[in-house]
This record gives structure tokens, C-alpha cells and sequence, in this order.
């Protein structure tokens, strides 16, 4: 499978990733984690890592040029820490968070696996038991199984729409 480049005009056919495999191969150098993996398998990463990042969806600021284009980006409307960004280009930034995202599935594995939100607080192999930690995601009693990615993270956060959430109070 080769990854087919999201180039910033939103009309790309069968765009798969926002990065090329020379971007995250050279990201990964550069940090001095290379990959021991074969191309197809980075490329699978990479695929996977531009999954994870779509599923910021309703959080990116702006909104796609075009409701027929296949990812998220490129955007109108769209900020990077807060300033515009051209609607016909990636951000440095998500191209950034899909390729660490890459060196996080290389070493994690499956980066939205299925959770009940529960930690597993001990396992036996022989005559299967396994024990979950009491509370789980909800009561704050337990660390959530989900994983975490705050490098990735810390490129995704500058493109995030950071009024979502805010309730602004007016003094008429």
C-alpha cells in the first residue's frame, strides 16, 4: 500500500496520510528513533496515524474547504495557536503529530484500542483470571486502559479549536 498524499487542495483521490514515508522516516531520525521496520509497515503506521488524528474531527478549528473532501485538512477557518492559517496548506504541525504518531504505533501497537475504561490490576495465565481495578474512568479510582500519546499530542494542541468548551460571561 502506498500512502497517498494529502497536498492541501482537498481533491486528492484516494488521499491516505497529510506526511510521505521520506517525512516520517527523517522525523524519526531526527529524534534518533529510526525505524527498524519495512516501508510497507511504516506505511501502515502512517495510515493508521492519520486515523487517529481524524478522530479530532469536531475539535480542529475552521471547518474543511469542502464537505466532499476525504480527511480534515486542509480547513477554513482554520488556527495554529490562535492565528489563521492558509485554507490551501498542512499544518507543520499535523504532519508533525502523524509522524510521531508513527513512532507511537511502532512501539505501542494499536493507537485507539477497544476499552471499557478499566486498568487491569493483575492477570493469571494458568486457569485465566484477570482482575480489574475497582471505579474505572468515571470515579477517578483507576487509571484509564486508554493509551496516551502527549508527544503527539503536544503537535495537536496548537490546531485545536480552544473557544469550544469556553462559556464567556457579558456584564450588560
Amino acid at each position: 500500500m502506498a500512502l497517498i498524499v494529502e497536498d492541501g487542495s482537498g481533491t486528492v483521490i484516494g488521499v491516505n496520510s497529510y506526511v510521505t514515508l521520506d517525512e516520517v522516516k527523517d522525523y524519526a531520525t531526527a529524534r534518533g528513533e529510526p525505524f527498524a521496520s519495512s516501508d510497507s509497515e511504516i506505511e501502515g503506521f502512517a495510515v493508521k496515524a492519520k486515523d487517529y488524528l481524524e478522530s479530532f474531527r469536531g475539535q480542529f478549528s475552521g471547518k474543511k474547504t469542502s464537505v466532499t473532501q476525504v480527511l480534515q485538512y486542509p480547513r477554513v477557518g482554520s488556527t495554529v495557536d490562535g492565528d489563521a492559517f492558509p485554507s490551501d496548506a498542512i499544518p507543520q504541525e499535523l504532519k508533525n503529530a502523524q509522524c510521531q504518531l508513527c513512532i507511537d504505533c511502532a512501539e505501542y501497537g494499536d493507537l485507539s484500542p477497544s476499552t471499557d475504561g478499566y486498568a487491569i490490576a493483575s492477570e493469571k495465565v494458568d486457569v485465566i483470571e484477570i482482575e480489574y481495578a475497582s471505579g474505572g474512568r468515571l470515579s477517578g479510582n483507576s487509571l484509564p486502559a486508554a493509551p496516551q500519546f502527549p508527544k503527539a499530542q503536544a503537535w495537536i494542541d496548537p490546531l485545536l479549536d480552544n473557544m469550544g468548551g469556553l462559556i464567556t460571561t457579558v456584564r450588560v
